[in-house]
Formats: C-alpha cells, sequence, structure tokens
C-alpha cells in the first residue's frame, strides 16, 4: 500500500508540474481556464474542417467586426474576438497557443485552427489538416468514420479555393500522391501552379517546386508539414499563412 501511495504521489506531482509549466505567466493561467471550459471550442475537435469550412463566416457580430488584437500581447482578449467569429482572431490565437507547446495541449490550437476554418479562414483548415496528417499524437478525428486523408483532402480543397498557397501546396502533394483521392499528378500540377500564382515568393511555392521537380541527385521531398525547409518549422509557425511573417 505504501508503495502504491508513492506511485499516486508522485504522479499527482506529475499532473501538478505540468499544469504549473503551463500557468507560469498570467495571460497562461487564464487562457488555460478559459480554453478548458469553452465546450463549444471543444466540441470542434472531431470535427473535420471541410464540414464547416466558412460556415458562420457571414455571421459576424458588430464586435468581430473591428479589428482583431495582438494576440501575443493579449490573448485574453483575441479569445473574446474568436468567440465572437472573428476567423483572424482565432487564428492568430492558435498561432500564439502552439507556439507555447508542450506547456499547452495541442487540443486547443487544433480547435482553435478549426474555429477560424468555420469563420470563414482559409489558413485555419489548412493547418488542421495539415496537423491531423502530419504529427503522431492522438487526434479524435482519427476515431471518425471517414478516412483522415479523406477528410485532409476536402480540407485542402477548400483552403486552396479560398486561395491559401500552402492549402494549394498541400493539396497538390495530395493529387500527386493519392492521399485521400485517387491520384491525378495533371491536377496536382495546377495546384502547384496556383501556390506559385498566389506568391511566387513564399515558401509554399518553393516546396510545391521541390516536389513536383526534384533535382536528379535528390528524391522528390515528402512535404510532411508546411514551414520552413522539410522538416517541422519551429514552432508557433504559420503553416498555413499565405504570406511571409
Amino acid at each position: 500500500m505504501l508503495r502504491r501511495a508513492v506511485v499516486l504521489g508522485l504522479a499527482s506531482i506529475f499532473i501538478s508540474n505540468v499544469d504549473d509549466a503551463a500557468a507560469r505567466s498570467p495571460w497562461r493561467q487564464e487562457m488555460i481556464w478559459r480554453l478548458r471550459v469553452d465546450d463549444r471550442l471543444t466540441s470542434l475537435l472531431a470535427v473535420c474542417p471541410a464540414d464547416v469550412a466558412g460556415a458562420r463566416a457571414a455571421r459576424k457580430t458588430a464586435v468581430a467586426a473591428a479589428a482583431s488584437p495582438d494576440c501575443e500581447r493579449n490573448p485574453v482578449a483575441c479569445h473574446e474576438r474568436c468567440v465572437a467569429r472573428d476567423g483572424e482572431a482565432c487564428l492568430s490565437l492558435a498561432q500564439t497557443v502552439e507556439a507555447e507547446r508542450p506547456r499547452l495541449p495541442s487540443k486547443y490550437w487544433k480547435a482553435l485552427y478549426t474555429a477560424a476554418c468555420e469563420f470563414g479562414q482559409p489558413s485555419g483548415c489548412t493547418n488542421r489538416a495539415a496537423a491531423l496528417r502530419n504529427l503522431d499524437d492522438a487526434d479524435p478525428l482519427d476515431h471518425v468514420a471517414e478516412p483522415a486523408a479523406t477528410c485532409e483532402f476536402r480540407s485542402f480543397q477548400f483552403a486552396c479555393a479560398g486561395n491559401d498557397a500552402w492549402g494549394c501546396t498541400m493539396l497538390g502533394q495530395a493529387l500527386l500522391y493519392g492521399e485521400g483521392v485517387a491520384a491525378n499528378p495533371r491536377e496536382a500540377h495546377a495546384m502547384f501552379a496556383k501556390a506559385c500564382a498566389i506568391d511566387p515568393d513564399f515558401e509554399a511555392c518553393e516546396f510545391a517546386k521541390k516536389i513536383e521537380a526534384p533535382t536528379s541527385n535528390e528524391a522528390a521531398p515528402l512535404l510532411t508539414r508546411p514551414g520552413r525547409g522539410r522538416e517541422s518549422p519551429s514552432a508557433g509557425a504559420a503553416w498555413g499563412k499565405s504570406e511571409p511573417k
């Protein structure tokens, strides 16, 4: 019994330390509480971005119509705007929360990206689908009836239609490798070309070119996650943002 009590005690200390680490600053502590009690946000975790994409974009309130606050400086105000259906605020807050990983659980920024997608931000669709495709952690969307690759493909479709450069690059990759759809190199080429047409100097275009036409000494890179270079970007990078930060 003593040994069991010690083990349980250590486990509780570990959990407490994780919470403490996540709450080292006042804004982080309040954000944890706000995100935990935001039931609607949590419910979006198990929703494919494509199923809600743009669904409430035209129903912004007067509060959300104002300019979004700086989420890095005032994430609490940013969350209030996100709740008020401000897709830009949801997207910026998702990036801010993601930058705090692993101190803040991934479920929060994943749900925020879906909210951004729902409120009309194509980059939110790209980022949530990219997280589903590329991260190894448990994801609620792994347990729904629809195959993950199909959800990803549909979400990248919406994002690309909304002129998100990374969405087009990811869509092109799905078409090239047959992820969630029958492989179609010709259509993939069109999506890569669109990514470059949106912004020829952005990283999404650079990756599109590498995927489609690798050098003779290099195999075609598999874009595992939008970002700087073939590896994962630094925490908080804007995966689907259509212009350089």
